[in-house]
């Protein structure tokens, strides 16, 4: 996160709405950056400071502070003690009922679960959603309607309009239809080749004999472009665009082939 605000510029991040999240461990790893001070990891864990360093200077030079707007929380716990009013976010949960890896509760290890978590939010005040499938075992919701209920989650936060639920189905998303789902962002052996990338002002797609088209979007899964491209090698200009994280998603008609790349824009 200070690597993320000090470069902020660089990647056309907003420091005032940074958001947080992850799946199991990740999702751990968030809610205890939340919540969990050096002190309390010290009490935790003696001597950790002493062999790993102090928790805001650990990894690298920097010291940037930062701010946590909203956390994402898949099937993920923190300490129950470290849980104090002064420290708390909004926070939208999914947990499967019967975990047996990361306990929906208290544990005897003193973790607590989403269903610990999203009652003391809502002791206090603080906005919370939580989704439970009641007969789940570990992380039992699917990547995109966990996709879709985060992206309007983190939206409600951005327009001030965050409402409290619970649900114990899978309650599909309906705050906007530009959402992509991440499944769509999966590319595990290119078929298409894209540089520079990093680029500046221009990029070049090659390998695409039968490109039918060209998507650009943004870091939000929102469609910026259609590109409808004509030739086999192809020169898209990126000029106007700010600087930041986008993705390409490319279609081949001819062998009903879809891809997504990443692509930086300096």
């Amino acid at each position: 996160m200070r690597y993320i605000v000090e470069n902020a510029e660089t990647y056309g991040i907003d420091t005032n709405w940074m958001f947080m999240g992850g799946n199991s461990a990740g999702a751990g790893t968030s809610l205890n950056t939340v919540f969990v001070s050096e002190a309390e990891w010290e009490a935790t864990i003696p001597g950790i400071v002493a062999r790993w360093g102090n928790l805001n200077t650990s990894g690298n030079n920097l010291s940037n502070a930062f701010d946590i707007k909203a956390v994402y929380n898949d099937c993920g716990s923190t300490g129950e003690a470290a849980i104090q009013a002064e420290d708390m976010v909004p926070i939208i949960s999914f947990h499967g009922y019967l975990d047996n890896i990361v306990p929906i509760g208290s544990s005897p290890q003193g973790t607590a679960g989403s269903a610990v978590i999203h009652a003391s939010l809502l002791a206090n005040g603080v906005c919370s959603e939580l989704t439970v499938d009641s007969l789940g075992l570990h992380c039992p919701h699917p990547r995109q309607f966990r996709v879709a209920r985060v992206a309007c989650f983190f939206k409600s936060i951005l327009c001030n309009a965050c409402t409290s639920n619970y649900f114990t189905e899978e309650v599909p998303a309906d705050c906007s239809t530009t959402i992509v789902g991440l499944d769509d962002l999966l590319v595990k052996e290119p078929y298409f080749q894209i540089y520079p990338n990093p680029a500046s002002n221009q990029f070049t797609i090659s390998g695409a004999l039968n490109l039918h088209q060209i998507e650009i979007l943004n870091a939000k899964g929102q469609i910026l472009q259609t590109i409808l491209p004509n030739g086999n090698l192809h020169t898209i200009d990126i000029s106007a665009l700010p600087a930041g994280l986008y993705f390409l998603r490319l279609w081949d008609m001819k062998y009903n082939l879809v891809e997504v790349q990443k692509m930086l824009k300096e």
